[in-house]
């Protein structure tokens, strides 16, 4: 069994908003995997903390033991498919929704 992952109270309230919108673990939320699926979710993270947090690329990419241009590309590829995927927006929007239920009252700008 592995040791439990220490992180930042700000990261952990990001995951854990995610995690409780997905149907998946912390350990896959870390993982080096690139399936669509945990992509987005790790995406969901890096936005949630990047719009309410103001963290730079680097200390996100710091947090999730990634490339700050991996972090970058995430947000681009979530602003892109938020303009032009309607599933997408739906599923963006109610993630900041959430992460705002979860921080209390928080005015929301276009991502």
């Amino acid at each position: 069994m592995s040791r439990p992952r220490i992180l930042h109270p700000q990261t952990r309230r990001a995951v854990d908003i995610v995690l409780e919108m997905t149907a998946l673990t912390e350990a896959q939320l870390f993982a080096k995997s690139r399936a669509e699926e945990l992509v987005m979710a790790r995406a969901y993270v890096y936005l949630i903390l990047r719009h309410f947090n103001k963290w730079t690329f680097q200390a996100i990419a710091r947090e999730f033991n990634r490339d700050h241009g991996t972090v970058l590309h995430s947000l681009r590829k979530l602003n892109d498919l938020y303009e032009h995927d309607r599933y997408y927006r739906v599923q963006i929007t109610q993630v900041l929704q959430k992460a705002i239920s979860g921080m209390g009252k928080v005015k929301v700008k276009s991502v």
